[in-house]
């Protein structure tokens, strides 16, 4: 079983559904949680998936169980959320400082232009707005 795709498409077809405080929740449901804030978030189901794995024993000479699969996938998918929003978060993060960098230059500009504008002299000016 390859990554992303196909856990998506085994959770849905199984109908997974992963507990919260306020109840259970399906596989589409889990894109709408933050990631830590509030008290049903996916931090915390994470949490829970991790919890429910290391409860089982693991058998090094019996196959792995539907058990300990269901719950494999569950973490897998949990985990695979929160990793695409926080690259999501990180890229939004970029995105946020380069525009604020744009607008830094653009004033810096703006204000170069004045400055090399005021310093020119009454006749530079007016030749300059009558060729206007």
């Amino acid at each position: 079983m390859t990554m992303s795709t196909n856990i998506f498409e085994e959770g849905t077809r199984r109908n997974l559904g992963f507990s919260t405080v306020r109840g259970t929740i399906g596989i589409s449901d889990l894109w709408q949680l933050p990631l830590q804030k509030g008290p049903i978030n996916l931090d915390a189901i994470a949490i829970e998936c991790d919890s429910e794995l290391k409860k089982e024993t693991v058998s090094f000479v019996t196959a792995t169980t539907t058990a300990n699969h269901i719950k494999q996938l569950k973490f897998d998918i949990v985990k695979h959320i929160i990793d695409v929003k926080i690259a999501e978060a990180d890229e939004q993060t970029r995105l946020i400082a380069k525009q604020a960098k744009r607008e830094q230059l653009l004033s810096l500009i703006a204000d170069k232009q004045h400055t090399e504008l005021s310093q020119k002299s009454i006749d530079e000016l007016t030749a300059e707005l009558a060729a206007l």
